[in-house]
């Protein structure tokens, strides 16, 4: 069930990677953590599309690493231009697992 100005939910399964919404805001996040914990316990490898990012904040970054931290072998793939700079401007490539290659402009 869905609440009247809630983000769209992420979805995830074995083929599917987790898409990031256009806006990957503080009230996307708690859905995202839901289907990222879900995914990570899994203890399959998974992706991250993050390839329609219009912006992207903290507290979604933040789940990012953690996801990644606890699932090496997360792949985040393709990578929208708003989502790459955000990355760069942070130096948060490393972390999360992307070339610097990936990032560029």
């Amino acid at each position: 069930m869905s609440l009247p100005h809630s983000p769209p939910e992420p979805s995830m399964d074995a083929a599917t990677p987790v898409r990031l919404p256009a806006q990957c805001n503080t009230a996307a996040a708690p859905a995202l953590h839901r289907v990222l914990a879900d995914a990570v316990a899994t203890g399959l490898p998974f992706a991250v599309d993050a390839g329609e990012v219009e912006s992207i904040g903290q507290s979604v970054l933040q789940l990012l690493l953690a996801a990644r931290a606890a699932a090496p072998a997360l792949t985040i793939d393709p990578v929208s231009p708003a989502f790459a700079e955000r990355v760069r401007a942070l130096q948060l490539g490393p972390a999360l697992g992307l070339a610097d290659n990936v990032l560029e402009a």
